[in-house]
C-alpha cells in the first residue's frame, strides 16, 4: 500500500458528489446512509489517517490472514460454479460501470468491508472501473 497515495485520494474525496451518487443509486434510502455517515464519520480525514496507519502497520498480518482464510481463486471459482453462482457482472445480468455500486457498499452499514479497505487504500478507481 502507498501511504501518500491513500492520503491524497482521501483529501481529494468529494463527499457531496459521493452523496449525490448514493441518492442516484439508492433513491430516498440514501438519506439513511448519509445520516449514518454523519454518525460514523468514516470519510473524516483524521479518522482515515488513523485507520490507514493501522492498516499499514498490520499489512503483513492482513496478507497472512487472507492466505490462511481464503481458498485459492481457482478453488473458489469451482465452488461457485458448482452451485450455479455468477462469477462476473455479465453472468449476473449486470452491465459495466460497477464502480459506483462497489463504492456505495461502504455505506450500507457500519461494518468494515472490502469496499472500505479499498477506499482507505485509495484504490477504488483502479480496482473497480
Amino acid at each position: 500500500p502507498d501511504r501518500e497515495r491513500a492520503l491524497a485520494r482521501a483529501a481529494a474525496f468529494d463527499r457531496e458528489a459521493h452523496f449525490a451518487m448514493l441518492r442516484r443509486l439508492v433513491g430516498p434510502g440514501a438519506e439513511v446512509m448519509i445520516a449514518q455517515e454523519a454518525r460514523e464519520r468514516k470519510y473524516d480525514p483524521e479518522r482515515h489517517r488513523r485507520r490507514l496507519e493501522v492498516i499499514l502497520s498490520g499489512w503483513d498480518r492482513i496478507l497472512e490472514i487472507l492466505d490462511e482464510e481464503l481458498p485459492p481463486a481457482d478453488e473458489l471459482e469451482a465452488l461457485m460454479r458448482a452451485v450455479g453462482l455468477p462469477l462476473t457482472p455479465a453472468e449476473a445480468g449486470l452491465g459495466g460501470g460497477l464502480g459506483d455500486v462497489f463504492a456505495a457498499t461502504a455505506d450500507i452499514r457500519d461494518k468494515y468491508v472490502l469496499s472500505r479497505l479499498v477506499w482507505d487504500l485509495g484504490l477504488g478507481d483502479e480496482l473497480v472501473p
